[in-house]
Parts: C-alpha cells; structure tokens; sequence
C-alpha cells in the first residue's frame, strides 16, 4: 500500500474516466455482409447499428 510523504495515510487512487472505449469482436463473413447490407439500406454506420443492437438487447433481458 501506497503512503503520503507527510501524513502517512492511505493512498486512494480514483480511475480517469476514459473518454473513447474500444470494442473488439469476431464475426463470420457472412454475418458481417449482412449486417453491412443492413446499414447500407439503412443509410446507418456500423457503430450506430452496433450501439442499436446492444440497447435493444439490453432492453429485452
């Protein structure tokens, strides 16, 4: 455990709040066609559709 210099106390270490997240996934070609179909017709991005999935599932569990 961390310490001050002066007072001997503990050290509370708050996280940064982090401005960007970075999401990762591995998807068949397919799948990936057919979603890109889908935000095409839809004149959406692929971030928009992704946030759109993940809310309404979200909302249904």
């Amino acid at each position: 455990m961390a310490y001050k210099a002066t007072q001997h106390e503990a050290v509370t270490w708050i996280p940064r709040p982090v401005e960007r997240k970075t999401v990762s996934l591995k998807m068949k070609p397919e799948f990936y066609e057919e979603v890109m179909e889908y935000c095409q017709s839809n004149e959406i991005s692929f971030s928009q559709f992704a946030r759109f999935a993940l809310a309404r599932t979200m909302a249904n569990a």
